[in-house]
């Protein structure tokens, strides 16, 4: 390795480690998975990962800071009111909502984000003054929002960008007992 080289990386390592990028070690091997973040090592790089991010066994150390974040998914429960979740990074979109839920596992099958529809709105709508928000469908998934409580119906973006988020079930707090399911959320760039 160069001196003119090993300069420019002792300088880069200065200005990045203050602003908190991840420590990767050794120019050389196959590429490594970390778990909990799920940063990746570029396929240069070597070695283990934790929960601070990359360590990449090897002899030279080289910091970078994540160009993108995997994905973060959370679980939204529909027997909970609003939920916050602490995202390891900041997202500007939902690339994907899986599960189901319902707000009342007596009489209605499990529904998407997009909450009871049809048939089913109908027969609950004589219970609509049990909805958290009544401009939208029992059981939608609902995200606070600089905006206010908007409908995530299906993946897609949202304006700026986030690192903790507050989700919930369209249900009101005093009937969330009869519900059941939850969402899985997940969030990317």
């Amino acid at each position: 390795m160069s001196e003119k080289y090993l300069g420019s990386i002792v300088a880069a390592t200065a200005i990045l480690g203050s602003l908190g990028g991840v420590l990767l070690n050794a120019p050389e091997a196959k590429a490594n998975h970390c778990s909990r973040w799920d940063f990746t090592c570029p396929s240069e790089h070597r070695g283990t990962c934790n929960f601070s991010g990359a360590d990449c066994s090897g002899d030279s150390q080289i910091p970078i800071i994540p160009t993108r974040y995997s994905p973060a998914c959370v679980f939204v429960d529909s027997r909970s009111g609003w939920q916050r979740f602490n995202l390891p990074g900041s997202f500007t979109k939902v690339i994907s909502i899986t599960g189901g839920w319902t707000v009342d596992t007596k009489s209605f099958s499990l529904v998407s984000s997009s909450g009871h529809t049809g048939r089913a709105a109908e027969a609950l709508a004589p219970f609509n003054r049990y909805k958290f928000d009544q401009k939208f469908p029992f059981g939608a998934l609902l995200m606070g929002s600089r905006q206010g409580v908007i409908w995530v119906q299906k993946p897609g973006s949202f304006s700026g960008s986030s690192g903790a988020v507050d989700m919930r079930i369209n249900d009101a707090d005093n009937a969330l007992g009869d519900n059941g399911g939850s969402l899985k959320v997940c969030f990317g760039n």
